[in-house]
């Protein structure tokens, strides 16, 4: 069983403008993740404790640590866990259908489990503005979010999978950010075509979630935080 658990924030309402949490706070509890960012709803990769948010054209920035986020979720990541290679990925489907074939995926289902996957792709599909939960462009209101495209990409993908006991209809699916070297770009990862990875994954098996309630008696209208804790999944 791992120590540390994946702690997630976020609203009542999908989608609200409403501050779950800054990204210095998330920061204290791990430095890899995915967020998105309040006032926008652009896509945030959080790697190796920056955040980098997206704008319109898919071109990344380092976000200011009091930058507020609607939703997030982070972890501690060992860099020592075991790296598997998995090259010659046709596109993410293939990917997502290796990683849950896994051993330390498919022994641990009832777990979290963040992955990290730096490699080369032939080409991305990004979004970046909010997208639903899930990986590809066929999942509800996928195919009307905006994508772009980019070619010969050197990248680190940052993904997350919740069990299916944690609840929510997309839970039990990988959920991932993409940060290309340099990074110049970063989004959600809706896609890509012929990857070559090498992969870690880390499994949690404790989850945090925080979440972010309006006080409409304040006139700034930050939200009141209230946790709870799921543990031992």
């Amino acid at each position: 069983m791992c120590d540390e658990a994946l702690w997630q924030a976020s609203t009542p309402v999908v989608g609200s403008p409403c501050v779950a949490c800054d990204i210095e706070h998330a920061l204290t509890h791990g430095e890899m993740g995915l967020a998105t960012r309040a006032s926008d709803g652009s896509e945030v990769a959080i790697l190796n404790g920056v955040a980098y948010a997206v704008d319109e054209g898919g071109i990344a920035a380092p976000c200011a640590v009091s930058t507020g986020l609607s939703w997030c979720q982070v972890a501690p990541f060992d860099h020592y866990a075991p790296v598997f290679l998995a090259g010659a990925l046709a596109d993410i489907d293939d990917l997502v259908a290796h990683l849950d074939s896994r051993r330390e995926v498919v022994a641990a289902e009832s777990s979290c489990h963040v992955l990290v996957a730096t490699g080369s792709f032939v080409t991305v599909a990004l979004a970046p503005v909010c997208q639903p939960f899930g990986h590809g462009a066929a999942m509800d209101g996928g195919d009307q979010c905006p994508q772009l495209s980019f070619e010969d990409v050197e990248a680190t993908i940052i993904g997350v999978r919740l069990p299916r006991e944690a609840g929510g209809k997309d839970h039990g699916q990988w959920h991932m950010h993409l940060v290309s070297r340099g990074r110049k770009i970063c989004g959600h990862l809706v896609g890509f075509v012929g990857g070559d990875l090498a992969c870690q994954v880390r499994r949690y098996d404790d989850l945090t979630t925080h979440i972010g309630y309006p006080d409409v008696s304040r006139e700034d209208g930050e939200p009141e935080k209230v946790e709870s804790t799921l543990v031992s999944l």
